[in-house]
């Protein structure tokens, strides 16, 4: 008697844990939906410890963002759309496709800068054209 009461208290507890997991997948699945229709990650590499570059798409709009956990703040701006964008991925290896990406909007980067370094410096000493707050 005390063997079967045993075994149907271990099925109770398995069959909670399944219940638990099922609910859990449910409710994961409802957050997802309901943010994340215009905001995607593309991809994502970490920097350090607990730093991350991310390629995201805002309403079709891709940027290159860093985030820590204390701070994210905007890199730039990627001149292609999100199609051309996961194209280019499904042609290469899941890492060369962000990293082709970042090499791209770094060179780019360095042209505009290199291409600016005639124009005066601006008056409160900030060399950039955007504050990103």
């Amino acid at each position: 008697m005390e063997f079967i009461q045993v075994v149907l208290s271990l099925i109770g507890v398995i069959g909670l844990i399944i219940v638990l997991l099922y609910g859990l997948r449910k409710l994961t699945k409802r957050v997802s939906v309901i943010g994340g229709s215009r905001l995607k990650v593309l991809d994502r590499i970490s920097v350090g410890r607990d730093g991350m570059v991310l390629v995201i798409s805002v309403s079709g709009k891709l940027m290159v963002i860093g985030a820590t956990p204390n701070h994210i703040e905007k890199i730039c701006d990627i001149e292609m759309s999100e199609e051309e964008y996961t194209a280019q991925s499904a042609n290469t290896p899941a890492e060369g496709s962000f990293l082709a990406a970042l090499s791209t909007v770094i060179a780019n980067k360095k042209a505009e800068k290199a291409g600016d370094s005639d124009k005066p410096p601006r008056e409160d000493g900030n060399d950039n054209d955007k504050d990103l707050h």
